[in-house]
């Protein structure tokens, strides 16, 4: 059976829809009317992955597994190498 209130969650959700339509047409026409910005963060971009680069190698340098020697570490010893 159809409730009242189906009705207007349905109605609802379609002035929602509605909504949401002309909020985005508004921005289309905005942003169309925009004049495009010269991108001058690249260089910046470049020299802040190159320093995440660095600065990952190093961390995977420091925390790197230890070698186990073969016969302590069989034994159940566990003594690991010199790094």
């Amino acid at each position: 059976m159809w409730h009242w209130n189906n009705d207007w969650l349905v109605q609802e959700r379609q002035r929602d829809l509605l909504h949401e339509a002309e909020r985005q047409h508004v921005l289309r026409i905005v942003l169309a009317q925009r004049q495009p910005t010269p991108r001058s963060y690249g260089p910046v971009l470049v020299w802040f992955g190159r320093r995440l680069s660095t600065w990952g190698a190093r961390i995977q340098a420091r925390y790197t597994p230890l070698e186990w020697c073969g016969d302590a570490y069989d034994a159940g010893i566990g003594v690991p190498r010199g790094r």
